[in-house]
């Protein structure tokens, strides 16, 4: 019987564990800023995330911005970001473009739960999956 239960409540436990993704899955993979720090994103042209076997690269409201990155477990480390040097007349582009870039150089970890991706951190950023387009 306490095997029984054992078994269940373990059964439990990992059904609410949150997939830790690899960098093969999330290589050529695209995703579109969704939220930031709790709070929704509603502009025309939100922050991108592209993941590639070693890099990570995007476009923020203003700038475009890559950095090297690492996954282990369920820890990411982003690196050496680089981005161009636009400026937006919107102080609230600027503001939201300041935070995003924040927000992932302080990624702690890194959850996958199917079209979901959430960078865990100072600030938690949710992104949505989206077709890769070809350059």
């Amino acid at each position: 019987m306490k095997k029984a239960l054992f078994i269940v409540f373990a059964g439990l436990l990992l059904s609410g564990c949150v997939n830790m993704p690899t960098k093969t899955e999330l290589n050529n993979s695209s995703w579109t800023l969704t939220a930031i720090g709790g709070n929704t994103i509603n502009i025309a042209q939100p922050p991108t995330l592209i993941f590639n076997a070693d890099k990570i690269y995007g476009i923020t409201p203003v700038n475009n911005y890559t950095a090297a990155y690492t996954i282990s477990r369920d820890t990411i480390t982003i690196s050496g970001m680089a981005t161009t040097r636009k400026l937006s007349f919107s102080d609230e582009l600027n503001q939201l473009e300041n935070e995003f870039n924040d927000a992932l150089t302080n990624a702690v970890h890194i959850e996958l739960n199917g079209d979901e991706l959430v960078i865990r951190g100072k600030r938690d950023l949710v992104f949505k999956r989206t077709a890769l387009k070809k350059e």
